[in-house]
C-alpha cells in the first residue's frame, strides 16, 4: 500500500475487503466479487455500458467477461491509498491482470481504480467504482498503460498486421437443429461455458453464446421459414463445408472425450506431417471439428520439405 489516512482498524478491513475481491476475481466466482456491492451500487466501467447500477447487473457482466479470461491469473494492485474518513472510505490505485501465459491480452495494460466505500450497519459496502484507461482524443483510442503509468504501446494483434483493427474479432455462428441440445454437447464434448442464450416462445433458441477454451461460439437454432434471414443446419443438408479447428493440450483424451459425449469419430488422431497429431470428429449436430497437440514445431523450410514428402504416398499422385 502508497499511503493511508485514518482509523486504523478501517484501513485494515478496508484492505482486508479489497484482497477478497482479488482472491475472487482469481476464482471467476462472480457472485463473490460483488458480495460487498448493493443494489445502488453505481459502476462506471472501462467497458461499455458507461453506467451499471446494482450488484446484480454488475456481477452479469463479470459473468459475461470471466470467460475471455485465462485458466490462471493474478488480480494485482499497486500504489493503492486507502483514505478513510468518519462513514466514507475512498479507495485508488492501479489494477492489472497477470494472466498465464503472460502474452494474454486480459494483462495488456494496468487500469486506474477508484472505489468509493460507506459504512452501513452490516460493514464497509462499495458504492461507487470507477475503472479506467486513458483516452487519446487524436487517435480515438484507448492508451495502454505500465506499472508506473506510462503509455505504452498496445500489443500486436494475433497474426500481426496493424493494430488499427484490434478490436476485431472472428467468432463462429452454428445453427444448430437443437440449439439447447447443442450447448450441452459442446459442454460435454470440450468444456464450453455457457455466456448466454435468449429463447423464443416455442423454444428454439434465437441467439446463444457459449465460450470454449475462452473462445467465443455463437449459436441459433433452425429457422427455415425465417425468408431472407433462414437458417439451415448442417444435418438437414446431410453435408458440411466448414470445420471448426481446436488446438488442444491433448488430442487423443479430446477426442475421446468428444466422442464418448457422442460425437462421430471421423479420423482418429495420428502423426501428421506438419508436426501436429491430429484428428476429426463430427457432432451429433452436423458440425465437423479438427483436433490437434503440436508435436514438433517446424520451420517453413521443414514445413514445405515435409509436404513434398507426404504427397509421394499413396493417393497423392497423378
Amino acid at each position: 500500500m502508497e499511503l493511508a489516512t485514518g482509523n486504523a482498524k478501517d484501513i485494515e478491513e478496508i484492505e482486508r475487503l479489497v484482497l477478497d475481491w482479488s482472491r475472487a476475481v482469481e476464482s471467476k466466482d462472480a457472485e463473490k466479487i460483488v458480495a460487498n456491492y448493493g443494489p445502488d451500487t453505481v459502476l462506471f466501467d472501462a467497458i461499455p455500458p458507461a453506467r451499471t447500477i446494482g450488484a446484480r447487473e454488475i456481477g452479469r457482466i463479470w459473468a459475461q467477461c470471466l470467460p475471455y479470461f485465462p485458466e490462471r491469473f493474478r488480480s494485482e494492485h499497486k500504489d493503492l491509498t486507502i483514505h478513510v474518513d468518519g462513514d466514507l472510505a475512498i479507495v485508488h490505485g492501479l489494477h492489472h491482470f497477470a494472466p498465464e501465459p503472460a502474452d494474454h491480452p486480459s494483462g495488456a495494460t494496468w487500469m486506474r481504480v477508484t472505489v468509493v466505500f460507506r459504512r452501513q450497519v452490516n460493514g464497509w459496502r462499495v458504492i461507487h467504482e470507477h475503472v479506467s484507461i486513458p483516452f487519446d482524443p487524436v487517435t480515438n483510442r484507448a492508451v495502454y498503460l505500465d506499472e508506473n503509468a506510462s503509455a505504452i504501446v498496445p500489443p500486436e494483434p494475433v497474426g500481426g498486421g496493424s493494430t488499427q483493427g484490434a478490436g476485431t474479432r472472428l467468432m463462429p455462428h452454428l445453427t444448430c437443429k437443437g440449439a439447447a441440445e447443442a450447448i450441452e454437447f459442446y459442454k460435454a464434448a470440450f468444456g464450453a461455458e455457457e455466456m448466454m442464450r435468449l429463447p423464443m416462445p416455442d423454444g428454439r433458441l434465437l441467439h446463444a453464446a457459449i465460450s470454449i477454451g475462452g473462445n467465443i461460439v455463437m449459436l441459433v437454432d433452425e429457422f427455415r421459414d425465417a425468408g431472407p434471414n433462414a437458417t439451415t443446419a448442417p444435418s438437414a443438408s446431410g453435408e458440411t463445408p466448414i470445420t471448426l479447428h481446436l488446438q488442444v493440450p491433448d488430442v487423443d483424451a479430446q477426442f475421446d472425450r468428444a466422442v464418448a459425449a457422442g460425437a462421430k469419430p471421423v479420423m482418429p488422431p495420428a502423426d501428421a506431417f506438419w508436426g501436429d497429431r491430429y484428428g476429426i470428429v463430427e457432432d451429433p449436430f452436423g458440425h465437423r471439428w479438427s483436433l490437434a497437440t503440436t508435436k514438433k514445431s517446424m520451420t517453413e523450410e521443414e514445413l514445405q520439405a515435409a509436404a513434398r514428402e507426404a504427397m509421394k504416398g499413396p493417393g497423392c499422385q497423378e
